[in-house]
């Protein structure tokens, strides 16, 4: 699998924010490209970040079995809330990064393609 990280200004939260995704690397993606592909949005914990889905679970030998793109977004403490002083968690998970991801790597925005989890605040 490959891990990537992108580092990119969300405008829903007015700063720079970090995801982590794991995708397949140039062995396992076969002819099928990122848009056919399921995705699982995981999200991290209260004490954690976007690096932790990679570091402390075995979500890269599921997103390998299940051959799922794994996406994981920084949120901070934020209980993925959109907050009254600006930074819009909500706003970013939901609506933001499935459009930017789309852009970027052709990921689908399908309901039927996309799946959500999380472990404690996620």
């Amino acid at each position: 699998m490959a891990l990537i990280t992108l580092d990119f200004y969300s405008s829903a939260l007015k700063m720079s924010t970090l995801v982590t995704v794991l995708a397949p690397d140039s062995v396992r993606i076969g002819q099928r490209p990122l848009s056919q592909r399921k995705c699982l949005y995981l999200l991290h914990g209260l004490s954690d970040d976007s690096t932790a889905v990679v570091r402390l679970s075995r979500a890269e030998l599921f997103a390998r079995e299940a051959d799922i793109v794994v996406i994981s977004p920084s949120a901070g403490r934020s209980m993925y809330c959109d907050g009254v002083l600006g930074q819009n968690y909500f706003s970013h998970v939901a609506d933001e990064l499935p459009g930017y991801l789309e852009l970027v790597m052709g990921l689908s925005r399908k309901r039927a393609d996309n799946y959500i989890a999380g472990i404690s605040m996620g």
